[in-house]
């Protein structure tokens, strides 16, 4: 889930997910990443990760088709598995460092299969904020 799907979203997001951050865990963050891909954070966000992540959650989508009418928002048709919260976790983070519900990032990102993704995640909404 994390290489094939997590990384061009989290491309999209690279420079964003800092000012979710203390200064100390942002720098860490910046640091280490602009490392490992070799550019910096603002370079990585950019139309060109926006299509992979498209392309990334096209791909999955179709995996979920497979499972037929009524059964496409889990991966394993009607139960919920580790891969299912891998997919949620990685859609939350986005929704939250785009901005949260309202913002353009955030729906365009959730807008897409006809706002499959934003359903995807409404089955996982009593666990998602800590009472």
């Amino acid at each position: 889930v994390w290489t094939s799907f997590a990384l061009p979203i989290l491309l999209t997001l690279a420079a964003t997910t800092t000012s979710c951050m203390n200064p100390r865990s942002a720098e860490y963050f910046r640091v280490t990443r602009e490392a490992v891909f070799g550019t910096t954070l603002e370079n990585l966000q950019n139309d060109e990760q926006w299509t992979k992540a498209e392309a990334m959650l096209t791909k999955l989508n179709g995996y979920l088709q497979k499972n037929g009418s009524g059964k496409d928002l889990l991966v394993m048709g009607d139960k919920i598995t580790y891969a299912d919260l891998q997919v949620a976790a990685i859609l939350t983070w986005a929704r939250t460092v785009h901005g949260g519900e309202g913002s353009e990032g955030w729906k365009r990102l959730s807008g897409l299969h006809g706002g499959k993704w934003a359903k995807f995640l409404v089955q996982f909404s009593e666990w998602q904020a800590v009472v």
